[in-house]
């Protein structure tokens, strides 16, 4: 599964943040599908993300569906590759972050950043 084929998601119902064995990840559910997205450790100072999965089991913190829309960054913070899959609110806020950055750079850079401050319910 890649990041960019949720682009076209409108709904965001749960997430949660894992540890499963040594990786870090982050466990959320688009449309009523759930996605498991963890961490590829390198080495100390480099990671990116493994494979996105589609798995059968749901976030433990799960909510009403939230309107969304998502946007599918391949430039990253200094301007190298990235795999990076945004997911905003209907405001523009910003409510889950994804993926890799510097995936072309010596210290690529996993990311997980998740913003339930941003979650809103209003259409």
């Amino acid at each position: 599964m890649e990041l960019i084929n949720l682009v076209n998601s409108k709904h965001l119902e749960g997430v949660d943040k894992v540890n499963i064995g040594d990786a870090n990840g982050i466990l959320f559910k688009l449309d009523g599908v759930s996605y498991l997205a963890l961490e590829d450790e390198i080495n100390g100072y480099r990671s990116c993300m493994k494979e996105l999965q589609e798995v059968n089991f749901y976030p433990n913190n799960s909510f009403e569906p939230v309107p969304i829309f998502c946007n599918h960054k391949t430039k990253g913070e200094y301007n190298g590759k990235a795999n990076i899959l945004e997911i905003y609110n209907k405001s523009g806020g910003i409510i889950l972050r994804i993926g890799t950055d510097n995936i072309d750079n010596y210290y690529p850079c996993y990311l997980e950043n998740y913003y339930p401050e941003n979650i809103s319910t209003k259409e």
